[in-house]
């Protein structure tokens, strides 16, 4: 059985992405399109926007349920891959960063 689509009209994405979105103060990280705000949205689905404060850098962590790609609309971002991160690597705007799903990663807002 197919999963029935899921249709965002515009007023739904600037609802969702918009004044009425989840900010985390400390991160930058607005939740957006995701199961938590769209019922019946695949999980394995996200769409988010995040500002990260000059200097921040988010811990350790992976995401058992989604893959992650994130689009560099401005500024430069140092991503450390591996448990340790060990293997670093620096984007800047204009650049796409994939991350699989469970792959351990940090981000440094440079």
């Amino acid at each position: 059985m197919s999963e029935k689509p899921v249709i965002l009209m515009p007023e739904d994405i600037q609802r969702i992405m918009g004044k009425d979105a989840q900010r985390n103060p400390k991160t930058g990280l607005e939740l957006g399109i995701c199961a938590a705000t769209i019922p019946n949205l695949n999980p394995g689905f996200t769409l988010a926007h995040n500002i990260m404060p000059p200097g921040y850098r988010s811990s350790t962590h992976s995401h058992t349920k989604v893959c992650r790609g994130t689009y560099v609309a401005k500024g430069r971002i140092r991503f450390f891959f591996g448990p340790k991160g060990e293997q670093v690597i620096d984007v800047e705007a204009g650049d796409y960063i994939y991350t699989p799903l469970g792959d351990f990663n940090s981000q440094l807002n440079l």
